[in-house]
């Protein structure tokens, strides 16, 4: 990276070349008689940015903003929590089918959008939530804050949302597993 003129930093790609001929040189130089390097810079902020798009949406749920599976899995085996020991929430998510079935597939869709943001707000320093389906969640918390999250989740996910005119409430079903950070 090199820094701007304005201030920032900006990426780019260097490569260079040796140029031993004498009249290729000259035609670069504009007839210059010169020996040597010759190097191109190219801003590669664009593709950058877009490889970072690419990855988030390899990793992530664009419907929730949680990560999907396999952004889960990945996230699992890098998740440093303090002591090591997590609990698992597995987040179920009562009769969503329904919802689909009365309001519709948009609605629901805008439901499952909301709940994303009640789960990341109620675990909120949570390194991992993920959507494994449908209406299913995964979210991953120090061990010792598992009740309170999931009570903060349960509370949250019961308060109705209004969407298009229609009230919709559902109540969710978590399980927790503990994990201890022993390799053994």
């Amino acid at each position: 990276r090199v820094a701007h003129a304005e201030g920032h930093w900006v990426a780019v790609e260097l490569t260079s070349r040796r140029i031993d001929d004498p009249a290729s040189l000259a035609a670069l130089c504009e007839g210059v008689p010169t020996e040597g390097i010759v190097l191109c810079v190219r801003d590669v902020q664009e593709r950058r940015a877009l490889f970072e798009r690419i990855a988030w949406q390899a990793s992530h749920d664009s419907l929730t903003g949680t990560l999907s599976r396999a952004g889960l899995l990945d996230a699992l085996s890098v998740v440093d929590l303090p002591g090591n020991d997590r609990a698992v929430l597995r987040v179920d998510l009562d009769r969503f089918q329904r919802v689909n079935e009365y309001f519709g597939h948009e609605v629901g869709d805008r439901y499952l959008a909301d709940i994303g943001r009640r789960l990341r707000a109620a675990a909120a320093g949570s390194q991992v939530i993920a959507r494994l389906g449908s209406d299913d969640f995964v979210v991953v918390v120090p061990a010792p804050d598992a009740r309170r999250v999931a009570d903060h989740i349960r509370v949250s996910v019961a308060t109705p949302l209004v969407l298009d005119g229609a009230t919709i409430a559902t109540t969710t079903t978590i399980g927790i597993a503990y994990v201890d950070g022993r390799d053994d």
